[in-house]
C-alpha cells in the first residue's frame, strides 16, 4: 500500500516532533519492526554510524547522540514527497559533550513509508568535523 505524500510528510513531521520533545520512544513506534536506519560515519568514532536495523539498534543509535552532542537547533525545514518517499531537508548546531567543538551542518534525510511507519531511513551529511571531535576524546 502507498501512503499518499502529505500523509507521508505528516508521519516524518511527527517523528521530527517526537525527537524535538526527547520523546524517543513514540519515535521508535513509528518505525517498521525491521527498519534499516544508515548514517555516515561507519567505521568513525562516530558511535552507531553506519548500517543498523531493527527498533533496538536504532534506540542505540539515539542514545548515542545524546550522550555525544548537546543541540542548540534542529531544523527539518523542507519536505520534498513521492509517494511514500519523503525527503526532509534543514540544519542541525550542536555542541560535541566534552568538547568546545560546535558543529553547524545541513542534511539531507531520505525516509521510505511502508504503510504508515517508516521503514528505512538514511542520512546524507558531512560527519567529518563531528568524527574528529570524538577521535580527539579519545587522545
Amino acid at each position: 500500500m502507498m501512503v499518499r505524500d502529505d500523509a507521508a510528510v505528516a508521519e516524518v513531521q511527527a517523528a521530527y516532533a517526537d525527537f524535538g520533545r526527547g520523546d524517543i520512544p513514540a519515535l521508535l513506534n513509528r518505525l517498521t519492526d525491521d527498519i534499516v536506519w544508515t548514517t555516515p560515519g561507519a567505521g568513525s568514532p562516530i558511535p552507531h554510524a553506519g548500517r543498523l536495523q531493527g527498533k533496538a539498534q536504532v534506540g542505540q543509535f539515539f542514545q548515542g547522540v545524546n550522550e555525544k552532542l548537546e543541540f542548540h537547533d534542529f531544523d527539518p525545514n523542507e519536505f520534498i514527497a513521492n509517494g511514500d518517499v519523503v525527503v526532509a531537508l534543514g540544519t542541525w548546531d550542536a555542541t560535541v559533550r566534552g568538547t568546545s567543538v560546535r558543529i553547524r551542518d545541513g542534511f539531507a534525510m531520505v525516509f521510505r513509508l511502508r504503510g504508515a511507519k517508516i521503514a528505512e531511513f538514511r542520512e546524507y551529511s558531512d560527519s567529518r568535523e563531528y568524527a574528529a571531535a570524538l577521535e580527539s576524546l579519545r587522545a
